[in-house]
């Protein structure tokens, strides 16, 4: 089995976060009696008029079936798809609701994410006050089938498509494994409002704040966090933004004003205008902490806007992977006849004025992974001192439960880790020879080499399984004398002390 991390918020619908401004219009700017078309102009009577002849016409006359009101939502289809925007969209009532509620990270489900690992389906996290806690679900249980059937090698596939579509009140049956003994167990969907952020202070003073979504109250959150952490002594900060899809412009800005106080916070470029306009930030405040942000390939839109502002201020340093590259944003609008209808109305630059759009935010650190970009983000603000317990279902870094399984193998009497992780811990790179066979680990101090082995049968220094490479402990202990390792209950356990 191909190991990588697989992970998701399991609830009835999964919607893409975009970046929209907070208010909605009741109309666009009208101020023309005329729209454009091709080769002259056409008043809007005029094209209303013919709007309507022809949908009257084919709906009083085709012989498909085809009523009025579909043929009006085909033909609102039809003008969004000219667009060729994937961003625009006609949203009917019900969609617009539960579009706004994603957005603000409402939705109906079960409270509980889930992983894979090579035993199958787990639930790595349980959300407090949910369907799935008040059920009895646990953090480390198996899903291993739907309804009380016979056990199957059940997929991430079946597991979604049992949830999609599901209303409030809404049951499914789940039979767990939790300790060598099945349990069946129904649960109820609810609507639930689902975290939109998390917070932890880390050895080191180290402050960690992960945000979720860009929601109308994610600034109100993050200012408690601050507050919270900063009661406690935090003197550095990690701000997570990874698989933040985004949400609402004004909500980005009102973050940004917690680090600069005067200062552009991006540019837009609206239709018409023939230069960006700037967004400026005013009467801000000044957190003067040293700040890494934490971004991936799923981290879009007010991410990006955030990140960007963040990075060429130079008030952060970018940690992670290139980002999703959403460099547009839309506006609502509320529609008289019901539904609302989603649009594109503008392309937004950073300070720097780099485009975002299909290009994404490129990191200052490049590194892959869940839970090497924190280990890079903790050693960068001086954490004194590394303590990983690698399980079945998670990952403990200095006593923080993370809902990640990095695997290890045990061969022989030598333990093998992902050569990524290792890199971290390094403060290194990767590199992969594919030619003479060899992965390199650079550190600040030196580079190592390790020759992958071609055998079949895991030995030397280095092999490749599953899709990545592995490296003998006690051959990367060479480069990294700080290293140690302990066992426990089949639980491996690392430690780094860092070099003073």
């Amino acid at each position: 089995m191909k190991w990588k991390y697989q992970m998701f918020l399991v609830i009835a619908s999964l919607s893409l976060t975009l970046s929209i401004t907070p208010s909605t219009l009741n109309a666009a700017e009208a101020n023309d009696d005329t729209i454009s078309a091709n080769p002259a102009k056409v008043t809007k009577s005029q094209a209303t008029y013919r709007f309507d002849e022809v949908l009257s016409l084919l709906s009083s006359l085709n012989i498909s079936g085809a009523t009025q009101d579909e043929l009006l939502d085909a033909a609102l289809q039809g003008m969004i798809d000219s667009l060729d925007d994937p961003y625009t969209e006609y949203y009917k009532p019900a969609k617009a609701s539960a579009f706004q509620n994603a957005v603000n990270g409402q939705a109906v489900g079960l409270g509980f994410r889930i992983a894979t690992n090579d035993k199958g389906i787990y639930i790595n996290q349980v959300y407090p006050g949910t369907p799935a806690e008040q059920s009895g679900l646990q953090a480390g249980d198996y899903l291993v089938a739907l309804g009380e059937q016979q056990e199957l090698a059940l997929t991430i596939g079946e597991l979604t498509k049992a949830f999609v579509g599901k209303k409030e009140g809404d049951t499914i049956t789940l039979k767990i494994l939790r300790s060598d003994e099945n349990k069946v167990i129904t649960i109820t969907f609810k609507q639930m409002q689902f975290p939109i952020s998390a917070h932890h202070l880390l050895e080191g003073k180290v402050g960690y704040i992960a945000l979720y979504t860009f929601a109308w109250n994610t600034e109100i959150e993050f200012a408690k966090a601050l507050t919270d952490l900063q009661s406690k002594g935090m003197t550095s900060l990690i701000i997570d933004l990874r698989n933040n899809g985004g949400g609402y412009i004004e909500i980005a800005k009102k973050l940004a004003g917690h680090f600069i106080q005067n200062g552009i916070f991006m540019f837009e470029k609206k239709q018409g205008a023939s230069e960006p306009k700037p967004l400026e930030i005013k009467d801000g405040q000044r957190l003067d902490l040293p700040t890494i942000i934490l971004m991936n390939e799923d981290s879009a839109s007010a991410s990006e806007m955030f990140a960007g502002f963040m990075q060429d201020h130079k008030l952060a340093t970018i940690i992670g992977t290139r980002s999703y590259g959403k460099g547009v944003a839309q506006q609502i609008f509320p529609l008289i006849s019901g539904g609302s209808l989603k649009v594109t109305s503008m392309e937004w630059l950073t300070p720097e004025k780099h485009e975002v759009n299909d290009v994404g935010i490129k990191p200052d650190i490049e590194v892959n992974g869940e839970i090497e970009p924190l280990i890079r983000a903790m050693l960068a603000l001086g954490t004194p001192q590394l303590d990983l317990k690698l399980t079945d279902t998670l990952t403990q870094v200095n006593g923080v439960d993370w809902p990640v399984n990095i695997p290890f193998k045990k061969i022989k009497e030598s333990y093998y880790v992902p050569a990524r992780l290792l890199a971290a811990l390094a403060e290194g790179d990767i590199n992969w020879d594919g030619v003479n066979r060899v992965v390199s680990i650079k550190s600040k101090i030196s580079t190592t080499s390790y020759p992958v082995s071609v055998s079949s049968t895991m030995t030397g220094d280095a092999f490749l399984s599953d899709g990545m490479s592995w490296i003998r402990l006690e051959a990367f202990q060479e480069q990294l004398p700080a290293l140690s390792w302990t066992t426990e209950d089949h639980n491996l356990q690392l430690h780094v002390k860092k070099e003073e």
